[in-house]
């Protein structure tokens, strides 16, 4: 008999639940038209247990049952499904089925995701918006005299001054207004530029006034640097002198201008800077160039010297004896040669082509004038005669034995 009474009473609260949870079925499939009291309402009922009092009396029951809704079936325009939130599930935000008044500030849900940890307050939607955390909209207006530091970290060995001296875009950083130096005061540029291998270690400023372009460089006050010499900054070319820059560029603007007290360097040889020509007189410089200022005043003492072909190359064609025989040394054009044969000989009349031909004044012939079969004919009872030696006998270019008969 007892159990039957407990089996009873299962039996009426099971009951009594199914005829409860139809009717807040009935009222959530028309939820679209409650208002958030009917809802209320509505939870109340789903929760409640023949003989206990239901939510929102003076008693609640300490674990209140959730009620499953399904989709669709709800009005949710008080607080918009979209962007970000519309993928979410109910129990996200109403983890308890407690429905109404959930907190519908972001940092409700979203505080231990705040990566501000709370320093802007929880007004988030003044950035972000409901598509998305990664999507936010700053009025930087608002910031009044903040920094941008206060936000945004600078990269790395970056400038230390306020950031708006320079970013003014605040939609895009990379964009940077021109700086004004007139702020830095004394401070160098190296505080910010780093110059480059090997630079000239003194302030930036002597050089760079133009804040736009380093490469505008102006002129340099070399009046600055003391007793340090040039090579202390400018990489002298190959194979220069080995002395001080100053010794020969004392114009500072142009380094082609160059002077040089050749009285310096003692007794050095001048093939010492400067190279000679190929093929040149092997001796010393100074034995011919004595004007430093100009090499091509030249004057060299021959005397003693008699292998003018030692130096000179004679030209095509010329006479190859000895160059003094003709040429002095003070004047090559001037030359004075003793031709011993007359020039004149049987109407020659000084053309040398005409006993020397193709130029080669080292053979002669006679045969251009006279017939050689008649002078071989003619000489052939005399003793040593070759047929091209006439000038052996015949130096003057007379025929002696018509001398002889002219004396007779």
């Amino acid at each position: 008999m007892g159990r039957r009474l407990i089996l009873f009473v299962v039996a009426l609260g099971l009951f009594a639940c199914i005829v409860g949870g139809a009717a807040v079925y009935a009222l959530v499939r028309d939820s679209r038209s409650l208002s958030p009291s009917a809802i209320a309402q509505a939870e109340g009922m789903a929760t409640a247990v023949p003989g206990q009092p239901t939510r929102g009396s003076a008693g609640q029951l300490p674990n209140p049952l959730a009620v499953p809704f399904p989709d669709g079936s709800l009005d949710h325009s008080f607080f918009a499904l979209s962007g970000g939130h519309q993928p979410v599930e109910c129990a996200a935000c109403h983890a308890t089925g407690d429905y109404q008044g959930t907190d519908p500030d972001c940092a409700a849900c979203h505080a231990q995701d705040d990566p501000h940890a709370g320093e802007y307050g929880l007004a988030c939607a003044n950035c972000h918006v409901i598509e998305g955390w990664q999507f936010a909209t700053f009025d930087h207006s608002a910031i009044g005299s903040t920094d941008c530091s206060a936000c945004h970290a600078p990269p790395p060995d970056h400038y230390p001054g306020a950031c708006a001296a320079c970013h003014t875009d605040t939609t895009d950083f990379r964009i940077v207004a021109n700086f004004d130096h007139s702020t830095i005061g004394s401070t160098d540029c190296s505080a910010c530029h780093a110059p480059p291998p090997d630079h000239y270690p003194g302030a930036c400023a002597a050089c760079h006034t133009d804040t736009t372009d380093f490469r505008i460089v102006v002129n340099f006050d070399h009046t600055t640097i003391g007793s340090t010499d040039c090579s202390a900054c400018h990489t002298p070319p190959a194979n220069h002198y080995q002395g001080a820059c100053a010794a020969c560029h004392t114009d500072t603007n142009n380094f082609r201008n160059v002077t040089f007290n050749h009285s310096t360097i003692g007794s050095t040889d001048c093939a010492a800077c400067h190279a000679p020509p190929a093929n040149h007189f092997p001796g010393s410089c100074r034995n011919c160039h004595g004007d430093v200022n100009n090499f091509r005043n030249v004057n060299f003492n021959h005397a003693g010297l008699t292998d003018c072909q030692s130096c000179h190359t004679p030209p095509a064609n010329h006479y190859p004896g000895q160059c003094s025989a003709c040429h002095t040394t003070n004047s090559w054009q001037g030359a004075s040669f003793n031709h011993t044969f007359p020039i004149n000989h049987e109407g020659a009349n000084g053309n040398c082509s005409t006993c020397h031909p193709g130029g080669n004044t080292a053979v002669y012939t006679c045969a251009t004038c006279h017939n050689q079969q008649e002078m071989n004919e003619e000489h052939d009872d005399v003793s040593g005669f070759t047929g091209n030696n006439c000038v052996q006998c015949h130096a003057d270019g007379r025929e002696h034995d018509d001398d002889d008969d002219d004396d007779d």
